[in-house]
Protein backbone atom coordinates (compact mmCIF):
# COMPACT_ATOMS: atom_id res chain seq x y z
CA UNK A 1 0.00 0.00 0.00
CA UNK A 2 1.27 3.77 -0.50
CA UNK A 3 1.78 5.82 2.38
CA UNK A 4 1.55 9.67 3.32
CA UNK A 5 4.90 10.45 4.30
CA UNK A 6 4.42 13.37 7.22
CA UNK A 7 7.61 15.40 8.41
CA UNK A 8 7.17 16.71 11.95
CA UNK A 9 10.23 16.81 13.53
CA UNK A 10 12.05 20.04 11.67
CA UNK A 11 10.42 21.87 9.15
CA UNK A 12 6.69 20.78 8.40
CA UNK A 13 6.83 18.68 5.32
CA UNK A 14 3.69 16.12 3.72
CA UNK A 15 4.37 13.88 1.01
CA UNK A 16 2.31 12.01 -1.45
CA UNK A 17 2.65 8.49 -2.15
CA UNK A 18 3.94 9.23 -5.39
CA UNK A 19 6.51 11.43 -3.50
CA UNK A 20 4.89 14.98 -4.38
CA UNK A 21 4.79 17.85 -1.91
CA UNK A 22 1.56 18.72 -0.58
CA UNK A 23 1.63 22.18 0.53
CA UNK A 24 -0.63 22.69 3.64
CA UNK A 25 -0.47 26.94 3.67
CA UNK A 26 -2.70 26.67 6.86
CA UNK A 27 -0.49 26.75 10.24
CA UNK A 28 -3.17 25.37 12.11
CA UNK A 29 -3.63 22.90 9.72
CA UNK A 30 -0.34 21.59 9.96
CA UNK A 31 -0.57 21.60 13.66
CA UNK A 32 -4.10 20.04 13.42
CA UNK A 33 -2.38 16.54 11.57
CA UNK A 34 -0.32 17.14 13.67
CA UNK A 35 -1.98 16.89 16.96
CA UNK A 36 -3.93 14.00 15.63
CA UNK A 37 -0.05 11.98 14.73
CA UNK A 38 1.04 12.74 18.30
CA UNK A 39 -1.72 10.56 19.53
CA UNK A 40 -1.28 6.99 20.05
CA UNK A 41 -4.24 6.13 18.31
CA UNK A 42 -3.82 8.63 16.07
CA UNK A 43 -7.18 10.30 17.62
CA UNK A 44 -8.86 13.07 19.23
CA UNK A 45 -12.30 14.05 19.86
CA UNK A 46 -13.49 17.16 17.33
CA UNK A 47 -14.21 19.62 20.93
CA UNK A 48 -10.93 18.78 22.09
CA UNK A 49 -9.19 19.10 18.77
CA UNK A 50 -11.37 22.84 18.09
CA UNK A 51 -11.15 23.92 21.61
CA UNK A 52 -7.07 23.40 21.77
CA UNK A 53 -7.14 25.59 17.89
CA UNK A 54 -9.74 28.18 18.95
CA UNK A 55 -9.20 28.70 22.84
CA UNK A 56 -11.25 31.62 22.55
CA UNK A 57 -13.99 31.19 20.19
CA UNK A 58 -17.46 29.70 21.89
CA UNK A 59 -17.68 26.29 21.16
CA UNK A 60 -20.24 25.94 18.04
CA UNK A 61 -18.07 28.57 16.23
CA UNK A 62 -15.40 26.62 17.13
CA UNK A 63 -15.98 23.68 15.43
CA UNK A 64 -17.85 25.34 12.54
CA UNK A 65 -13.85 26.49 12.24
CA UNK A 66 -13.09 23.02 12.24
CA UNK A 67 -14.93 21.64 9.58
CA UNK A 68 -14.11 24.38 7.30
CA UNK A 69 -10.20 23.41 8.00
CA UNK A 70 -11.24 19.46 7.30
CA UNK A 71 -12.49 20.85 4.29
CA UNK A 72 -9.61 22.42 3.13
CA UNK A 73 -7.30 19.59 3.89
CA UNK A 74 -9.51 16.96 2.47
CA UNK A 75 -9.24 18.76 -0.70
CA UNK A 76 -5.52 19.14 -0.67
CA UNK A 77 -5.19 15.20 0.76
CA UNK A 78 -8.32 13.04 -0.72
CA UNK A 79 -6.91 13.08 -4.34
CA UNK A 80 -3.87 11.67 -3.22
CA UNK A 81 -5.32 9.20 -0.38
CA UNK A 82 -8.88 9.35 -0.07
CA UNK A 83 -9.31 7.53 2.91
CA UNK A 84 -6.46 9.54 4.75
CA UNK A 85 -9.18 10.13 7.56
CA UNK A 86 -11.33 8.23 9.39
CA UNK A 87 -14.72 9.75 10.62
CA UNK A 88 -16.65 8.24 13.72
CA UNK A 89 -19.19 10.11 15.25
CA UNK A 90 -17.52 12.90 17.55
CA UNK A 91 -13.62 11.51 17.11
CA UNK A 92 -11.66 12.18 14.37
CA UNK A 93 -8.57 9.93 13.41
CA UNK A 94 -5.28 9.16 10.82
CA UNK A 95 -5.96 6.33 9.16
CA UNK A 96 -2.76 4.20 10.59
CA UNK A 97 -2.50 2.21 7.31
CA UNK A 98 -2.08 5.34 5.47
CA UNK A 99 0.21 7.22 7.37
CA UNK A 100 4.34 6.69 7.71
CA UNK A 101 5.32 9.34 10.24
CA UNK A 102 9.05 10.66 11.24
CA UNK A 103 7.74 10.81 14.99
CA UNK A 104 6.25 7.54 15.26
CA UNK A 105 8.84 5.78 14.40
CA UNK A 106 11.05 7.54 16.61
CA UNK A 107 8.48 6.39 19.38
CA UNK A 108 8.15 2.85 18.36
CA UNK A 109 11.45 1.46 16.37
CA UNK A 110 13.76 -0.62 18.84
CA UNK A 111 16.78 1.39 19.38
CA UNK A 112 19.48 -0.33 20.80
CA UNK A 113 22.63 -0.53 18.55
CA UNK A 114 24.93 1.84 17.36
CA UNK A 115 23.29 1.35 13.99
CA UNK A 116 19.60 1.61 14.93
CA UNK A 117 20.61 4.86 17.19
CA UNK A 118 22.57 6.80 14.16
CA UNK A 119 19.54 6.20 11.62
CA UNK A 120 17.27 7.04 14.47
CA UNK A 121 18.96 10.19 15.37
CA UNK A 122 18.81 11.23 11.17
CA UNK A 123 15.18 11.46 12.08
CA UNK A 124 15.53 14.40 14.17
CA UNK A 125 15.88 17.19 11.33
CA UNK A 126 15.27 19.89 13.72
CA UNK A 127 12.81 21.02 16.42
CA UNK A 128 9.33 19.68 16.73
CA UNK A 129 7.03 21.51 14.00
CA UNK A 130 10.27 23.64 13.55
CA UNK A 131 9.26 27.60 13.24
CA UNK A 132 5.51 27.75 14.19
CA UNK A 133 4.27 29.91 16.97
CA UNK A 134 1.29 30.67 17.99
CA UNK A 135 -0.88 33.35 20.03
CA UNK A 136 -3.11 30.75 21.72
CA UNK A 137 -2.15 30.14 25.46
CA UNK A 138 -2.91 25.97 25.63
CA UNK A 139 -1.82 25.77 21.93
CA UNK A 140 1.51 27.23 22.82
CA UNK A 141 1.90 25.09 25.87
CA UNK A 142 1.30 22.07 24.01
CA UNK A 143 3.73 23.17 21.03
CA UNK A 144 6.35 23.34 23.99
CA UNK A 145 5.42 20.62 25.71
CA UNK A 146 6.28 18.15 22.81
CA UNK A 147 9.20 20.23 22.29
CA UNK A 148 10.79 19.92 25.29
CA UNK A 149 9.70 15.96 25.15
CA UNK A 150 11.41 15.07 21.70
CA UNK A 151 14.46 17.82 22.31
CA UNK A 152 15.05 15.55 25.76
CA UNK A 153 14.64 12.33 23.36
CA UNK A 154 17.33 13.85 21.13
CA UNK A 155 19.42 14.03 24.30
CA UNK A 156 19.29 10.72 25.29
CA UNK A 157 19.67 8.85 22.10
CA UNK A 158 22.64 11.03 21.37
CA UNK A 159 24.03 10.32 24.89
CA UNK A 160 23.49 6.88 24.28
CA UNK A 161 25.80 6.50 20.85
CA UNK A 162 28.38 8.98 22.26
CA UNK A 163 29.03 6.04 25.10
CA UNK A 164 28.59 3.22 22.36
CA UNK A 165 30.85 5.17 20.29
CA UNK A 166 33.84 6.14 23.05
CA UNK A 167 33.63 3.08 24.03
CA UNK A 168 34.69 1.13 20.78
CA UNK A 169 37.19 4.33 20.31
CA UNK A 170 35.32 6.07 17.73
CA UNK A 171 36.46 9.06 18.94
CA UNK A 172 36.43 10.81 15.11
CA UNK A 173 32.78 10.22 15.07
CA UNK A 174 32.20 10.57 18.95
CA UNK A 175 33.32 14.14 18.53
CA UNK A 176 30.87 14.86 16.07
CA UNK A 177 27.96 13.79 17.94
CA UNK A 178 29.41 15.35 21.26
CA UNK A 179 29.43 18.48 19.73
CA UNK A 180 25.73 18.12 18.45
CA UNK A 181 24.71 16.99 21.96
CA UNK A 182 26.40 20.35 23.22
CA UNK A 183 24.18 22.37 20.62
CA UNK A 184 21.33 20.50 22.32
CA UNK A 185 22.17 21.19 25.77
CA UNK A 186 24.72 24.10 26.37
CA UNK A 187 24.59 24.33 30.09
CA UNK A 188 25.13 20.51 30.86
CA UNK A 189 28.94 20.66 31.90
CA UNK A 190 28.89 16.92 31.21
CA UNK A 191 28.53 17.68 27.69
CA UNK A 192 31.34 20.16 27.87
CA UNK A 193 33.59 18.04 29.75
CA UNK A 194 33.35 14.85 27.18
CA UNK A 195 33.95 16.85 24.35
CA UNK A 196 36.90 18.54 26.04
CA UNK A 197 38.27 14.68 26.75
CA UNK A 198 37.38 13.46 23.13
CA UNK A 199 39.43 16.45 21.88
CA UNK A 200 42.19 15.73 23.99
CA UNK A 201 42.40 11.95 22.88
CA UNK A 202 41.99 13.45 19.01
CA UNK A 203 45.06 15.51 20.26
CA UNK A 204 43.11 18.61 18.73
CA UNK A 205 44.66 21.01 21.83
CA UNK A 206 43.62 24.18 20.66
CA UNK A 207 40.11 23.01 20.76
CA UNK A 208 40.43 22.36 23.99
CA UNK A 209 40.38 25.79 24.74
CA UNK A 210 37.81 27.08 22.98
CA UNK A 211 35.38 24.46 24.38
CA UNK A 212 36.25 25.70 27.43
CA UNK A 213 35.96 29.38 26.58
CA UNK A 214 32.21 27.96 25.31
CA UNK A 215 31.24 26.27 28.33
CA UNK A 216 32.22 30.11 30.30
CA UNK A 217 30.43 31.85 28.05
CA UNK A 218 27.13 29.39 27.58
CA UNK A 219 27.17 29.71 31.48
CA UNK A 220 27.41 32.96 31.53
CA UNK A 221 24.41 33.95 28.74
CA UNK A 222 22.37 31.75 31.04
CA UNK A 223 23.36 33.31 34.04
CA UNK A 224 24.71 30.37 36.18
CA UNK A 225 27.81 31.49 37.09
CA UNK A 226 31.60 30.33 37.01
CA UNK A 227 31.97 26.93 35.46
CA UNK A 228 32.06 23.76 38.52
CA UNK A 229 35.46 23.05 39.76
CA UNK A 230 35.28 19.89 38.26
CA UNK A 231 34.99 21.34 34.62
CA UNK A 232 37.86 23.99 35.68
CA UNK A 233 40.29 21.09 36.52
CA UNK A 234 39.45 18.54 33.96
CA UNK A 235 40.46 21.83 31.31
CA UNK A 236 43.36 22.95 33.25
CA UNK A 237 44.51 19.26 32.97
CA UNK A 238 43.78 18.57 29.42
CA UNK A 239 45.30 21.76 28.34
CA UNK A 240 48.41 22.51 30.41
CA UNK A 241 49.44 18.89 31.33
CA UNK A 242 50.46 15.64 29.31
CA UNK A 243 48.58 13.74 31.86
CA UNK A 244 45.35 13.31 30.57
CA UNK A 245 42.28 12.32 32.52
CA UNK A 246 38.85 11.78 30.45
CA UNK A 247 35.43 12.10 32.27
CA UNK A 248 33.77 9.24 29.78
CA UNK A 249 33.35 5.28 30.41
CA UNK A 250 36.09 4.58 32.77
CA UNK A 251 38.30 6.48 34.19
CA UNK A 252 42.45 5.54 32.71
CA UNK A 253 45.64 7.75 32.27
CA UNK A 254 46.71 8.70 28.83
CA UNK A 255 50.44 10.30 28.36
CA UNK A 256 50.00 12.01 25.31
CA UNK A 257 53.60 12.66 22.85
CA UNK A 258 54.96 15.88 23.72
CA UNK A 259 54.55 17.85 20.76
CA UNK A 260 55.32 20.98 19.35
CA UNK A 261 51.57 22.32 19.83
CA UNK A 262 52.42 21.34 23.78
CA UNK A 263 55.56 23.32 23.49
CA UNK A 264 53.47 26.30 22.27
CA UNK A 265 51.10 26.04 25.47
CA UNK A 266 54.02 25.60 27.88
CA UNK A 267 55.62 29.15 26.82
CA UNK A 268 53.02 31.17 26.45
CA UNK A 269 52.67 32.73 30.09
CA UNK A 270 49.25 33.02 32.00
CA UNK A 271 47.17 35.80 33.21
CA UNK A 272 45.41 35.92 36.94
CA UNK A 273 43.53 38.34 37.65
CA UNK A 274 43.34 38.82 41.78
CA UNK A 275 40.67 39.51 44.18
CA UNK A 276 40.16 43.26 44.06
CA UNK A 277 40.34 45.05 47.28
CA UNK A 278 37.25 46.62 48.59
CA UNK A 279 37.26 49.60 50.96
CA UNK A 280 33.36 50.49 50.38
CA UNK A 281 31.22 52.01 53.02
CA UNK A 282 27.93 50.55 51.27
CA UNK A 283 26.81 47.32 52.29
CA UNK A 284 25.76 46.10 48.98
CA UNK A 285 29.04 46.41 46.93
CA UNK A 286 30.58 43.75 48.84
CA UNK A 287 30.75 41.55 45.93
CA UNK A 288 32.09 43.94 43.90
CA UNK A 289 35.36 43.19 43.85
CA UNK A 290 34.45 39.32 43.33
CA UNK A 291 32.58 40.00 40.72
CA UNK A 292 34.63 42.55 38.63
CA UNK A 293 37.47 39.65 39.35
CA UNK A 294 35.57 37.62 37.11
CA UNK A 295 34.19 40.22 34.53
CA UNK A 296 38.00 40.84 34.02
CA UNK A 297 38.33 37.13 33.66
CA UNK A 298 35.79 36.49 31.20
CA UNK A 299 37.10 39.51 29.05
CA UNK A 300 40.85 38.50 29.07
CA UNK A 301 39.85 34.75 27.89
CA UNK A 302 38.42 36.17 24.72
CA UNK A 303 41.81 37.47 23.41
CA UNK A 304 43.24 33.90 22.74
CA UNK A 305 47.15 35.52 23.21
CA UNK A 306 47.56 34.33 26.97
CA UNK A 307 46.11 31.61 28.51
CA UNK A 308 43.70 33.18 31.60
CA UNK A 309 43.47 31.49 35.20
CA UNK A 310 39.52 30.76 36.12
CA UNK A 311 38.25 33.38 38.94
CA UNK A 312 37.15 30.48 40.58
CA UNK A 313 41.25 29.44 41.42
CA UNK A 314 41.89 33.20 42.05
CA UNK A 315 39.33 34.21 44.62
CA UNK A 316 40.75 30.73 46.39
CA UNK A 317 43.62 33.50 47.82
CA UNK A 318 40.93 35.76 49.03
CA UNK A 319 41.73 36.78 52.52
CA UNK A 320 44.92 35.09 52.10
CA UNK A 321 48.19 37.23 52.76
CA UNK A 322 50.20 36.43 49.73
CA UNK A 323 53.12 38.04 47.65
CA UNK A 324 53.21 37.99 44.23
CA UNK A 325 55.43 35.25 43.89
CA UNK A 326 53.44 32.95 46.21
CA UNK A 327 50.15 34.36 44.29
CA UNK A 328 51.65 33.57 40.94
CA UNK A 329 53.25 29.82 41.81
CA UNK A 330 49.98 28.90 43.51
CA UNK A 331 48.12 30.15 40.81
CA UNK A 332 50.84 29.14 38.07
CA UNK A 333 50.58 32.44 36.62
CA UNK A 334 53.26 34.99 34.87
CA UNK A 335 51.29 37.81 35.03
CA UNK A 336 48.88 39.06 37.91
CA UNK A 337 46.54 41.81 37.91
CA UNK A 338 45.19 42.96 40.91
CA UNK A 339 44.18 46.40 42.81
CA UNK A 340 41.78 48.07 44.56
CA UNK A 341 37.94 49.51 44.73
CA UNK A 342 37.84 52.80 46.71
CA UNK A 343 34.73 55.06 47.55
CA UNK A 344 34.44 58.86 47.84
CA UNK A 345 31.54 60.22 48.18
CA UNK A 346 29.25 59.19 45.40
CA UNK A 347 31.82 58.22 43.28
CA UNK A 348 33.88 55.46 43.31
CA UNK A 349 37.85 54.91 42.19
CA UNK A 350 38.98 51.50 40.90
CA UNK A 351 42.75 51.09 40.83
CA UNK A 352 44.13 48.54 38.42
CA UNK A 353 47.99 47.19 38.04
CA UNK A 354 49.72 44.65 35.73
CA UNK A 355 52.81 43.27 37.10
CA UNK A 356 55.43 40.59 36.04
CA UNK A 357 54.99 38.12 38.76
CA UNK A 358 58.67 36.73 38.22
CA UNK A 359 60.28 40.74 39.09
CA UNK A 360 57.42 42.26 40.68
CA UNK A 361 57.93 44.98 37.98
CA UNK A 362 54.90 47.04 37.20
CA UNK A 363 53.74 47.16 33.67
CA UNK A 364 50.80 49.12 33.62
CA UNK A 365 48.78 50.79 35.83
CA UNK A 366 45.81 52.92 36.24
CA UNK A 367 42.61 54.46 37.50
CA UNK A 368 38.64 54.53 37.04
CA UNK A 369 36.15 56.90 38.10
CA UNK A 370 32.52 56.02 38.46
CA UNK A 371 29.76 57.19 39.92
CA UNK A 372 28.83 54.23 42.89
CA UNK A 373 24.99 54.41 40.91
CA UNK A 374 26.16 53.64 37.83
CA UNK A 375 28.81 50.94 38.91
CA UNK A 376 26.69 48.13 38.73
CA UNK A 377 25.44 48.67 36.02
CA UNK A 378 28.30 49.17 33.82
CA UNK A 379 30.60 46.99 35.54
CA UNK A 380 30.71 44.41 32.03
CA UNK A 381 31.25 47.84 30.43
CA UNK A 382 34.19 48.92 33.09
CA UNK A 383 35.85 44.99 33.06
CA UNK A 384 35.99 45.55 28.77
CA UNK A 385 38.08 48.80 29.15
CA UNK A 386 40.68 46.94 31.74
CA UNK A 387 40.74 44.07 29.79
CA UNK A 388 41.18 46.30 26.72
CA UNK A 389 44.22 48.62 28.15
CA UNK A 390 46.09 45.38 29.82
CA UNK A 391 46.03 43.07 26.69
CA UNK A 392 48.22 44.89 24.66
CA UNK A 393 50.76 45.78 27.82
CA UNK A 394 51.04 42.31 28.52
CA UNK A 395 51.72 41.51 25.00
CA UNK A 396 54.64 44.43 24.39
CA UNK A 397 56.37 43.03 27.86
CA UNK A 398 56.17 39.58 26.97
CA UNK A 399 57.80 40.69 23.42
CA UNK A 400 60.37 42.42 25.58
CA UNK A 401 61.18 39.52 27.62
CA UNK A 402 61.34 37.34 24.16
CA UNK A 403 64.53 39.26 23.03
CA UNK A 404 66.58 37.97 25.79
CA UNK A 405 66.52 34.82 24.19
CA UNK A 406 68.53 33.39 21.47
CA UNK A 407 66.30 32.78 18.21
CA UNK A 408 67.20 28.85 18.54
CA UNK A 409 65.40 28.39 22.11
CA UNK A 410 62.12 30.72 21.40
CA UNK A 411 58.79 28.72 20.50
CA UNK A 412 56.23 29.50 18.18
CA UNK A 413 54.98 31.37 19.97
CA UNK A 414 57.32 33.74 20.70
CA UNK A 415 58.24 33.99 17.21
CA UNK A 416 54.82 35.17 16.60
CA UNK A 417 55.60 37.65 18.99
CA UNK A 418 58.84 38.60 17.67
CA UNK A 419 56.69 38.25 14.21
CA UNK A 420 54.66 41.03 15.07
CA UNK A 421 57.04 43.49 15.94
CA UNK A 422 59.12 43.82 12.80
CA UNK A 423 55.17 43.75 11.36
CA UNK A 424 54.00 46.86 12.76
CA UNK A 425 57.06 48.62 12.39
CA UNK A 426 56.98 50.91 9.08
CA UNK A 427 60.27 51.48 7.47
CA UNK A 428 59.72 54.77 4.81
CA UNK A 429 56.93 53.54 2.80
CA UNK A 430 57.77 49.73 2.69
CA UNK A 431 56.65 47.76 5.61
CA UNK A 432 59.73 45.11 7.47
CA UNK A 433 58.01 42.00 6.02
CA UNK A 434 61.09 39.85 5.15
CA UNK A 435 61.94 40.15 8.75
CA UNK A 436 58.39 39.65 9.88
CA UNK A 437 57.52 36.76 7.78
CA UNK A 438 61.06 34.93 8.89
CA UNK A 439 60.04 34.22 12.19
CA UNK A 440 56.05 33.90 11.00
CA UNK A 441 57.47 30.54 8.91
CA UNK A 442 59.74 29.04 11.78
CA UNK A 443 56.55 29.16 13.79
CA UNK A 444 54.61 27.60 11.39
CA UNK A 445 57.89 25.35 10.96
CA UNK A 446 57.93 24.85 15.14
CA UNK A 447 54.06 24.10 15.13
CA UNK A 448 51.68 23.80 12.59
CA UNK A 449 48.73 24.02 14.24
CA UNK A 450 49.23 27.47 16.01
CA UNK A 451 46.99 29.81 14.13
CA UNK A 452 48.24 32.85 14.91
CA UNK A 453 51.64 32.33 12.80
CA UNK A 454 49.39 31.84 9.81
CA UNK A 455 47.24 35.21 11.00
CA UNK A 456 50.36 36.86 10.96
CA UNK A 457 51.43 35.46 7.78
CA UNK A 458 49.00 36.29 6.27
CA UNK A 459 48.80 40.20 7.46
CA UNK A 460 52.20 40.17 5.95
CA UNK A 461 51.37 39.55 2.83
CA UNK A 462 48.35 41.72 3.12
CA UNK A 463 50.73 44.48 3.33
CA UNK A 464 52.96 43.83 1.10
CA UNK A 465 49.77 44.35 -1.51
CA UNK A 466 48.78 47.66 0.47
CA UNK A 467 52.55 49.16 0.00
CA UNK A 468 52.31 47.31 -3.66
CA UNK A 469 56.19 45.74 -2.79
CA UNK A 470 54.43 42.51 -3.85
CA UNK A 471 56.86 40.63 -6.29
CA UNK A 472 53.95 38.80 -7.82
CA UNK A 473 50.60 39.97 -6.62
CA UNK A 474 48.27 37.68 -7.68
CA UNK A 475 50.02 34.26 -6.02
CA UNK A 476 50.58 37.03 -2.91
CA UNK A 477 46.86 37.70 -3.14
CA UNK A 478 46.16 33.55 -3.33
CA UNK A 479 48.83 32.25 -0.59
CA UNK A 480 47.25 35.80 1.87
CA UNK A 481 43.52 34.13 1.35
CA UNK A 482 44.79 30.60 2.34
CA UNK A 483 46.79 31.95 5.06
CA UNK A 484 43.99 33.79 6.81
CA UNK A 485 41.15 31.00 5.87
CA UNK A 486 43.47 28.24 7.46
CA UNK A 487 44.67 30.35 10.44
CA UNK A 488 39.81 30.77 10.78
CA UNK A 489 39.92 26.63 10.65
CA UNK A 490 42.64 26.31 13.37
CA UNK A 491 40.99 28.73 15.71
CA UNK A 492 37.64 30.25 15.01
CA UNK A 493 36.65 31.67 18.08
CA UNK A 494 39.39 33.97 18.12
CA UNK A 495 39.20 37.46 17.41
CA UNK A 496 42.38 38.16 16.04
CA UNK A 497 42.42 35.56 13.00
CA UNK A 498 38.81 37.09 11.81
CA UNK A 499 40.23 40.45 12.12
CA UNK A 500 43.08 39.18 9.32
CA UNK A 501 40.37 37.32 7.42
CA UNK A 502 38.33 40.54 7.01
CA UNK A 503 41.21 42.60 6.00
CA UNK A 504 42.83 39.92 3.24
CA UNK A 505 38.92 40.22 1.95
CA UNK A 506 38.60 43.71 2.28
CA UNK A 507 42.34 43.81 0.35
CA UNK A 508 39.94 41.39 -2.41
CA UNK A 509 37.66 43.97 -2.33
CA UNK A 510 35.49 41.55 -0.85
CA UNK A 511 33.57 44.67 1.27
CA UNK A 512 30.74 42.49 2.15
CA UNK A 513 32.40 39.69 3.70
CA UNK A 514 34.63 41.54 4.84
CA UNK A 515 32.51 43.76 7.27
CA UNK A 516 30.65 41.02 8.78
CA UNK A 517 34.01 39.03 9.63
CA UNK A 518 35.32 42.40 11.24
CA UNK A 519 31.66 42.39 13.41
CA UNK A 520 31.82 38.45 13.94
CA UNK A 521 36.10 39.07 15.82
CA UNK A 522 33.95 41.93 17.52
CA UNK A 523 30.83 40.28 18.50
CA UNK A 524 34.31 37.33 19.79
CA UNK A 525 36.04 40.38 22.01
CA UNK A 526 34.39 43.44 22.24
CA UNK A 527 37.51 44.60 24.32
CA UNK A 528 39.67 44.11 21.88
CA UNK A 529 40.90 47.49 20.35
CA UNK A 530 42.10 45.66 16.72
CA UNK A 531 38.78 44.32 16.13
CA UNK A 532 37.26 47.87 16.78
CA UNK A 533 39.80 48.84 14.59
CA UNK A 534 39.24 46.68 12.01
CA UNK A 535 35.59 47.22 11.97
CA UNK A 536 36.14 51.08 11.80
CA UNK A 537 38.75 50.14 8.77
CA UNK A 538 36.01 47.97 7.03
CA UNK A 539 33.15 50.56 7.43
CA UNK A 540 34.70 53.36 6.35
CA UNK A 541 35.67 51.61 2.86
CA UNK A 542 32.11 51.12 2.26
CA UNK A 543 31.12 54.80 3.08
CA UNK A 544 29.62 54.05 6.27
CA UNK A 545 31.30 57.01 7.69
CA UNK A 546 29.43 57.29 11.11
CA UNK A 547 29.26 54.20 12.43
CA UNK A 548 33.20 54.04 11.31
CA UNK A 549 33.84 56.82 13.64
CA UNK A 550 32.31 55.79 16.39
CA UNK A 551 33.76 52.27 16.11
CA UNK A 552 37.41 54.04 15.68
CA UNK A 553 36.61 56.09 19.12
CA UNK A 554 35.52 52.69 20.68
CA UNK A 555 39.09 51.13 19.46
CA UNK A 556 40.80 54.49 20.93
CA UNK A 557 39.22 54.67 24.14
CA UNK A 558 39.95 51.28 24.54
CA UNK A 559 43.56 51.16 24.08
CA UNK A 560 44.81 54.19 23.92
CA UNK A 561 49.01 53.23 24.43
CA UNK A 562 48.59 50.60 21.80
CA UNK A 563 51.62 50.67 19.51
CA UNK A 564 49.16 50.38 16.33
CA UNK A 565 46.87 53.37 17.78
CA UNK A 566 48.46 55.81 15.32
CA UNK A 567 46.66 53.67 12.53
CA UNK A 568 43.14 54.12 14.51
CA UNK A 569 43.34 58.10 14.58
CA UNK A 570 44.25 57.93 10.83
CA UNK A 571 41.37 55.90 9.58
CA UNK A 572 38.92 58.07 11.89
CA UNK A 573 40.53 61.49 10.07
CA UNK A 574 39.83 59.64 6.58
CA UNK A 575 36.17 59.05 7.70
CA UNK A 576 36.27 62.65 8.35
CA UNK A 577 37.81 63.41 4.92
CA UNK A 578 35.57 61.24 3.03
CA UNK A 579 32.82 61.92 4.26
CA UNK A 580 32.95 65.83 3.78
CA UNK A 581 33.86 67.08 7.21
Amino acid sequence: MSHLKLQLMGVFELLSPAGLCLKIPSRKARVLLAYLASRVDFSASRLDVAHLLWEHHEEQQALTNLRQLLAVLNGLISSESPEWLIKQNSFLALNPDIWRIDTNQIERRQIDTEQELESTLELFKGKFLEGLSFHESELSEWLDQFRRQYENHQIELCGRLLKLLIDANKFQLACQHAEALVRLDPIDELNHQRLMSIYAELGQRHRILRQYQQCCQALEHHQMGEPQEQTTCLFRSLYYDTQVKPVFGEVKSIVLPTDASTETKKAIPAIAVLPFRELLARPEAITLGSALTGEIVNELRRFHGFKVISALSSMSLQGRNCDLKTAAGLLGAGYLVGGSIQQSDMRVQINVELADAETGELIWADRYLRRIEELFAFQSELARAIAGAIEPEAVGHAYLMSTRKPPDSMSAWEMVLRGDHHLFKQIGTRWNSDHAQKFYNKAIELDPDYAPSYTGLAYSLCLELKERIAADAKQVEKQMLEMAEHAVCLDSSNPWCLVVLARAQQQMREYDAAVLNYRKAVELCPSSSKAHFGLSFGLSATAQYDEAIAAADKAIELSPRDPMSWSYHIVKSLSYIYSGR
